[in-house]
C-alpha cells in the first residue's frame, strides 16, 4: 500500500541537489508536492530552498473513509477543499520547469499532461546523466512504476 510507496526524503533531496549541481544557476528552489505535511516541514528544515504550500490538504479518493486513514467520516467541505487542493498541486507539477516523479499517480498524471518532451525524471532514475539529459521518457504503464517493489525501484514529487 501507501507505506510501501512512501518516498525516501534523503533520495529526494539528493535528486534536487543533483539538479542544482548540473544546472547551478537554474534550480535555486524546488517546490514539494506531498500529502504529508510532516515530510514537507522536515524537508524544508533540511533544505531551505525547498518550498511547499502549508495549508494544502490533499483528498485521497481511495482513503477518504477508511479506518487506516485516521478519519472515519468527512463532510462535503473537507471533500471539496481536498479535491481542489489536489488539482492545484497537479497544476503546479504540470507547470514546473522540471518534474521529479515519485511513485505517485499524481506525478504521472502531470507527466502525461506535460508530454514526454518536457524535463522530467523518475526519482529512482535521478542520476547525473539523466538529470543532464532533462528529457527522459517512461513508456511503461505508470501503474508499474508506482507499484514496483522497493528493491526494484528505490525509496513526494518535486520542482
Amino acid at each position: 500500500g501507501a507505506e510501501r510507496r512512501r518516498t525516501n526524503s534523503t533520495e529526494l533531496l539528493d535528486c534536487f541537489h543533483t539538479f542544482q549541481r548540473i544546472f547551478p544557476k537554474k534550480y535555486k528552489a524546488g517546490y514539494l508536492a506531498s500529502d504529508d505535511y510532516n515530510i514537507k516541514k522536515m524537508m524544508k528544515e533540511k533544505e531551505q530552498a525547498i518550498h511547499y504550500a502549508e495549508k494544502i490538504q490533499i483528498f485521497h479518493v481511495d482513503l477518504s473513509v477508511r479506518k487506516d486513514s485516521g478519519k472515519l467520516s468527512m463532510d462535503n467541505t473537507d471533500v471539496y477543499q481536498g479535491t481542489l487542493d489536489a488539482w492545484a498541486e497537479v497544476a503546479v507539477l504540470v507547470d514546473s520547469d522540471c518534474l521529479v516523479m515519485s511513485r505517485s499517480m499524481f506525478a504521472f498524471l502531470a507527466y502525461y499532461i506535460r508530454g514526454d518532451s518536457a524535463c522530467n525524471v523518475i526519482l529512482s532514475d535521478c542520476s547525473e546523466s539523466n538529470v543532464a539529459e532533462r528529457t527522459n521518457q517512461y513508456p511503461l504503464d505508470p501503474f508499474l512504476y508506482v507499484n514496483q517493489l522497493e528493491e526494484e525501484m528505490g525509496g513526494s514529487e518535486m520542482m
